[in-house]
This record gives C-alpha cells, structure tokens and sequence, in this order.
C-alpha cells in the first residue's frame, strides 16, 4: 500500500488516498519521507511537492494563535523570572506587529522565548 496525490490540471494536489497499487493517470506517488497536504503543488520535472504560499491572513491567524498561545506567560500568579517576562512581552508585541499589518509569503517570525521560572 501507498499513498498517492491526486494532481489537477494546475499540477495543485486535490486530494491524498492510499492505494494497493498505482492508480493511474493524474496521480503521484507520495514518498514516505514526503510531506504533502491538498493544495501543495507538483512539479513533475523535479518529483517534488511544494507548499502554496502564505496569504497574509494565513499570517495573520499564525500570530493571534501564537499570542492566544503564550496568554499565560503575563497573567499576574505566573512564576516566570522578572528579565523572561520581559522577554515574553517582546516577543508578544513582535506578533502583535504582524497581526496589525498581515502581510503575504513567508515571514521571518519571532523566537519564541524559552520559559525560566523563578528559582531555577
């Protein structure tokens, strides 16, 4: 058994299924050490699968999922040290930046800070 994609006439993956065999006409075989989802697109020449580009509200919904996800590093019982917080609250307003002004294609994004408690 196999996994295959699905190619439309833009070459754009429509749909992924597992098959016994080769399907046939208008699919791909998926190498098990490929990464492929609906949407990435095939370039026969290269047997490569590409990501489509971000649109800026995909950016957009990374950077309020990123902020909804580190929420918990400014609440007030948070044992994180003074210097860490600080570096929370930069990072925070870095995705805030991106959130307001969502731009499309691939972003440099902010690191993420690694958590230090108190005591530590």
């Amino acid at each position: 058994m196999g996994s295959y994609a699905k190619i439309d006439d833009s070459n754009v993956v429509e749909n992924i299924e597992v098959w016994d065999s080769n399907p046939g006409s208008g699919y791909v075989a998926i190498g098990s050490d490929t990464s492929v989802s609906i949407g990435y697109t095939y370039d026969s020449s290269a047997n490569t699968f590409s990501a489509p580009a971000k649109t800026a509200t995909d950016n957009y919904d990374e950077a309020v999922r990123e902020l909804q996800q580190s929420d918990w590093t400014q609440l007030s019982d948070v044992t994180l040290t003074t210097a860490n917080k600080a570096e929370w609250v930069t990072y925070r307003n870095a995705l805030r930046d991106i959130a307001r002004n969502p731009t499309a294609g691939d972003l440099t994004w902010p690191t993420k800070p690694q958590e230090v408690y108190e005591g530590d």
